[in-house]
């Protein structure tokens, strides 16, 4: 889980995390999904940053800096997109 589009946007934003909380995500991700490209639900505590200067991050409008993971789980239709 590198990227997040929150609620009620369309604007991608790259995720910013500590080592353990990155891990956690990106270990995680792969039993929440069926495909690469599926997305999963996250419920983060944080905020939001400006366009990060990195290969892959630098074609997104924002950064998210995820201080804590609330919930992390499959997606399912009733949830906000």
């Amino acid at each position: 889980m590198q990227v997040i589009v929150p609620c009620n946007t369309e604007e991608p934003l790259w995720v910013v995390a500590d080592e353990k909380t990155q891990a956690y995500l990106l270990s995680r991700y792969p039993s929440l999904v069926n495909e690469a490209d599926e997305e999963a639900f996250a419920v983060l505590q944080g905020k939001p940053g400006p366009t990060l200067d990195c290969p892959l991050c630098r074609d997104f409008p924002g950064s998210f800096q995820v201080q804590k993971v609330l919930e992390y789980r499959k997606a399912t239709p009733d949830d906000c997109h």
